[in-house]
């Protein structure tokens, strides 16, 4: 990946305003491949603050209306809160990076690279699982 401008983060977001309302709202938990529009793009250059959550969101009520695009606006707000909640306890992402680590060490859970991939099995209990 290129290194992330304030001009690409601006040019993501106006590619993306158009899908945030209903599009967003209907779509936004389907993958449909590379060429997704269902998705903003938009993380990298708010993590690095070169589009701010407050640009994202008028840009995006510019074009629609806050029922229209609500979804969409909930999940910046739950970005912001998220992000702000784990500031406020380092300690938390500390021990979760420490965890992965340690799994990452040891042995695979069974049927890690089915789980990885996607792929499902009959477990013959009814369910199906990796």
């Amino acid at each position: 990946m290129t290194t992330p401008t304030r001009a690409a983060g601006l040019d993501a977001l106006r590619a993306f305003v158009p899908h945030a309302g209903a599009d967003y709202r209907r779509d936004r938990n389907h993958d449909t491949g590379p060429a997704r529009t269902n998705a903003s793009g938009l993380s990298p250059y708010i993590r690095h603050r070169l589009v701010t959550e407050q640009e994202v969101v008028d840009a995006v009520l510019e074009r629609h209306s806050l029922h229209t695009a609500e979804k969409f606006v909930q999940e910046v707000f739950w970005r912001t809160y998220w992000k702000g909640w784990l500031e406020q306890r380092p300690e938390v992402w500390r021990r979760y990076r420490e965890e992965v680590g340690d799994l990452l060490a040891g042995d695979l859970p069974a049927h890690y690279e089915d789980v990885v991939a996607g792929a499902v099995r009959d477990r013959g209990d009814g369910r199906v699982g990796a």
